[in-house]
């Protein structure tokens, strides 16, 4: 698993969605509203859309600060199939406004 799974987030930490969650499309941003748990630790996040979701594994959220590597690969990967090149490029957009 990729270290950037792998680190605790903390309280007010901006992530994004790494994938698509119920009400909430991937790369939606959002802010650590509560984590908890002891050796099956979970987040609650409010995300930009509105969306407050609950009990949510480490590994649904990537740190906005890690957010540029996962965005650039999803744009690589929608970048492969022509039909799929306006997603890629929302991606790619994404990666310019962090950065």
């Amino acid at each position: 698993m990729s270290d950037i799974f792998t680190k605790v987030l903390t309280k007010q930490q901006e992530v994004v969605a790494a994938t698509d969650l119920k009400g909430v499309p991937e790369g939606t941003s959002g802010k650590v509203m509560l984590s908890n748990g002891l050796d099956w630790v979970r987040y609650w996040v409010k995300f930009e859309n509105g969306v407050e979701m609950g009990s949510l594994h480490r590994n649904k959220l990537v740190s906005a600060e890690d957010c540029v590597p996962v965005l650039s690969n999803l744009g690589h990967l929608y970048g492969k199939h022509l039909s799929e090149f306006e997603i890629a490029v929302e991606y790619y957009d994404r990666v310019l406004e962090i950065e």
